[in-house]
Parts: structure tokens; sequence; C-alpha cells
């Protein structure tokens, strides 16, 4: 999965702090004749962020971004013009998002399953 799925393109960074993901419903096929197995479903994710923001960046944000909203009340609360120079931190905002995920092994056996799902054969898209 990309960043800019969760935050759009913006030219500022955004810190990913914590990140917790639970599996809200998935379905699991096996095909042990060609050693494949699919996990498809659909993982609740939880980011806790922070950011710095300048008057530039804060009048030209990408209409994805999830706090676009904590941003403007910011800007609106402390009377910040876009031709004042100004940066802004946030921190522990969070973002919530239901995903789509799938993952497939190819070299699938009954009693080896891999402790850590490597991110080649998992894919996350926002629903």
């Amino acid at each position: 999965m990309l960043e800019f799925e969760i935050f759009g393109i913006n030219a500022f960074d955004v810190r990913a702090e914590k990140i917790t993901c639970e599996i809200a419903d998935h379905a699991i096929e096996t095909y042990e004749e060609a050693d494949i197995l699919e996990i498809s479903g659909i993982i609740k994710i939880s980011i806790a962020c922070s950011f710095k923001i300048d008057d530039y960046d804060a009048y030209h944000l990408d209409e994805k971004f999830p706090f676009s909203d904590q941003v403007q009340e910011r800007v609106r609360s402390k009377k910040l013009s876009p031709k004042d120079d100004w940066t802004e931190s946030f921190k522990n905002l969070e973002y919530k998002g239901d995903f789509i995920f799938n993952y497939i092994d190819f070299d699938y056996s009954k009693n080896n399953f891999p402790e850590i799902i490597g991110p080649t054969f998992l894919t996350v898209s926002k629903i």
C-alpha cells in the first residue's frame, strides 16, 4: 500500500508513529495440489500520526488528506495567513480506516505457514 492512498499527495511528510491492525473479516482458500494459500478480507488499520505543515502546504492540501479539517481549524483559530511564513506541528492525530487485503503464498505447505508475512505477495487497498 502506498502512503498516498491514505494521506494523499502532499509535499510534507506524515510520520506514522504507531500502527495497529485488526482483521475484521477473512476467508482462507488452499490449493494443496498447487501449494498455494490465499487469504483475503477486511483489515482495520489505525495510525497515530505527527506532521509539520507550513503556510504553503496548508493552502494546497490534497483533498484526500484525512487531517485537513484539523489543519483548517488551526489556521482559522490562530488566524494564520497564507501571506505570512509559519509552520505548525500536529502530534498524536489518529487515522482509522478499513482496507481490503489479499495475501497469496505460492510456496504453501500445511505445517509451514510463515510467522511473518512478507509484503511481496500482500496487497492492501483502501475501501
